[in-house]
């Protein structure tokens, strides 16, 4: 264990948030070369507010998880599960707002570290009710979501709901619903001043995801 002052984890927090930003940015570009196909529009340069919307949420969680440490450095589950977790979220924030797309490859990868932290939970509870609750969570979520999609005929997407699905592998099914239920009220006001403003009309497409994966960051991070 290594003890830091405040100011020293503010410091490594400040210079780990900028290559990561930048390193997110580059994983953007390469998904956005992989699947030319799926994009609304093929970006002739990067958005000048990524790389600081990145800085600033790897700033905003590595302060956050640091604090929450006690100020103790330490390579436990938390390190190995959560950064790259948090990693994904904010790529799929940034992809599904600029794109209104959310890709396989990072839902996948996501899914499937929540499995395996949820594994790791059963192993460290000595019982199987963290990975059960987990599974009934994506599950159902999923499940949900998919329903979601064909009533609303679009309006949800299928990216959508593989989100819900590898969410609920992480939180478990009393999270997963009050992450479900601010993303959904945090949409629609989204939604609501969009159409005040005039930036969308009532058929066009909107993405949810942003409203969804924000707010689980928020509880993962209070989680730890």
């Amino acid at each position: 264990m290594i003890k830091f002052s405040p100011f020293s984890l503010c410091l490594i927090a400040f210079v780990l948030s900028v290559p990561a930003a930048e390193a997110a940015s580059r994983c953007i570009d390469f998904l956005y070369r992989k699947n030319t196909g799926l994009l609304l529009t093929v970006p002739a340069r990067r958005p000048k507010l990524r790389r600081p919307f990145f800085a600033l949420g790897f700033l905003f969680c590595a302060s956050f998880f640091l604090s929450r440490t006690e100020s103790t450095l330490s390579t436990g589950t938390a390190l190995l599960f959560l950064a790259p977790c948090v990693f994904l979220l904010l790529i799929i924030t940034v992809t599904d707002a600029e794109q209104r797309l959310i890709l396989d490859d990072t839902t996948l990868p996501l899914a499937i570290l929540g499995l395996v932290q949820s594994i790791a939970a059963s192993v460290a509870a000595a019982g199987f009710t963290p990975l059960l609750e987990n599974l009934l969570a994506g599950g159902g979520g999923g499940l949900a979501f998919l329903i979601l999609a064909l009533l609303t005929r679009g309006g949800v997407g299928g990216g959508d709901v593989k989100l819900i699905a590898a969410l609920g592998l992480w939180l478990g099914p009393d999270r997963l619903l009050t992450v479900v239920c601010a993303g959904l009220c945090l949409g629609g006001l989204v939604a609501l001043f969009l159409l005040l403003t005039g930036q969308k009309k009532r058929k066009d497409a909107f993405a949810y995801g942003p409203c969804f994966t924000l707010p689980a960051i928020i509880f993962l991070l209070i989680g730890q």
